[in-house]
């Protein structure tokens, strides 16, 4: 891992630029919508709403300059000049995060001796090359698909952003396989009189052709009315995964 000092006149240039962007846009967004608050009787609450796009837009900001400061101090490091030099200048990606997309630029280095291609500067924020979203916004995608469906959960996780079903899907898939005794268990505080265990499977079809049973078990403490037509289970517990006998699934 590359250590890098953050001493460096071009940085503090950007965020110079960044804070005057950053208050410059504060302002000017405070005074239109409070002037539209008054003119059309607008109440506090579109005011909120309207602030916390200006909020996400500067979070974009920042993180822009973020990664393009270490991008910088990546450039000017004495240790990198020793094993890699540029390939690619101010190469263009787009990051996908919990405030919107984050457009911003990156250099795309060559090992001297090896071929071998990096962007060094991602890596150290935790970037691999292929990733088009940041690791808070897949949990908070994975966390919203617990109790709600991938299209809405995708809506809900950034609001700026059209992330589809597929997407979230990727996200969960990415995460692998979450052992029982990984997630927290909530205790009532009373133990409930009825415990309700139901059982079920479905056939799924294979790409390489066939089709499997994946069996689900879901333990709960009965439901409650939250819609005319919707119902949500007490302190569920979900137990799944694809079993050879079928007796199995009640001991895993």
């Amino acid at each position: 891992m590359m250590l890098i000092t953050t001493k460096t006149n071009n940085g503090g240039t950007l965020m110079n630029n960044s804070i005057t962007e950053i208050a410059e846009l504060i302002i000017r967004s405070f005074e239109e919508n409070f002037e539209k608050m008054l003119m059309e009787k607008k109440d506090i609450s579109e005011f909120v709403i309207e602030t916390k796009k200006i909020l996400d837009q500067v979070g974009t900001i920042l993180a822009k300059e973020a990664l393009e400061m270490m991008d910088s101090l990546v450039k000017g490091d004495s240790r990198r000049k020793q094993n890699w030099y540029v390939h690619e200048k101010a190469a263009p990606n787009t990051l996908a995060t919990i405030f919107g997309e984050v457009h911003y630029h990156r250099t795309y280095y060559k090992h001297k001796t090896e071929t071998e291609y990096r962007y060094l500067s991602d890596e150290l924020m935790g970037i691999d090359s292929y990733d088009k979203m940041d690791v808070a916004l897949k949990s908070r995608l994975i966390e919203e698909a617990i109790d709600t469906p991938y299209a809405r959960s995708g809506r809900k996780a950034a609001e700026t952003l059209q992330i589809s079903s597929q997407s979230v899907m990727n996200a969960i898939r990415e995460l692998g396989p979450v052992r029982n005794n990984e997630v927290k268990i909530s205790r009532s505080k009373e133990t409930p009189t009825i415990l309700y265990i139901e059982a079920d499977e479905d056939h799924v079809a294979l790409q390489a052709g066939g089709c499997s049973e994946p069996k689900l078990v879901y333990v709960h403490e009965g439901r409650t009315q939250v819609g005319k037509e919707r119902w949500k289970l007490q302190n569920p517990r979900y137990f799944g995964g694809m079993y050879r006998n079928q007796k199995n699934s009640g001991t895993k």
